[in-house]
């Protein structure tokens, strides 16, 4: 898996209304920085208020810059209403077919009810190469 030094990493800060922000991520602390300074709990009530149905509530992400979709690494953080984060991620993992062919195969991994002080948690393993660490939370 590629370093955190040869990835573009880059955050996003979604809102209620889809309408989003994206930002250059030099660190992990940057990150989470930026997590804590947005106002969470009006954009989830806002979102609840709301009269669409939801595939993709408000929440931060944090790509490698989407080069290759099957190379890209990426974690969407979303905060609940109950103060819980919800998570959804992707990452590659090399594998090989019939132990011989190389290939890339994706994990994905969603949880709830995480607690909000676990933020650096969820997103500093993705810039140290180790997204799996989040199967942890």
């Amino acid at each position: 898996m590629s370093s955190s030094s040869a990835r573009n990493w880059r955050y996003w800060i979604q809102r209620h209304d889809y309408s989003s922000e994206e930002f250059d991520a030099a660190s992990a602390q940057i990150v989470v920085d930026a997590f804590e300074a947005f106002d969470w709990s009006s954009e989830v009530k806002l979102a609840e208020a709301g009269e669409d149905d939801r595939d993709c509530p408000p929440g931060l992400g944090l790509h490698d810059g989407f080069g290759d979709h099957n190379d890209a690494t990426l974690v969407h953080i979303c905060p609940q209403a109950d103060g819980t984060l919800t998570v959804n991620a992707h990452w590659p993992v090399p594998g090989k077919i019939l132990g011989l062919f190389n290939v890339t195969k994706r994990e994905v991994h969603f949880s709830e009810g995480i607690a909000r002080d676990q933020v650096f948690r969820l997103i500093e393993p993705m810039f140290v190469g180790r997204p799996e660490r989040i199967r942890e939370l």
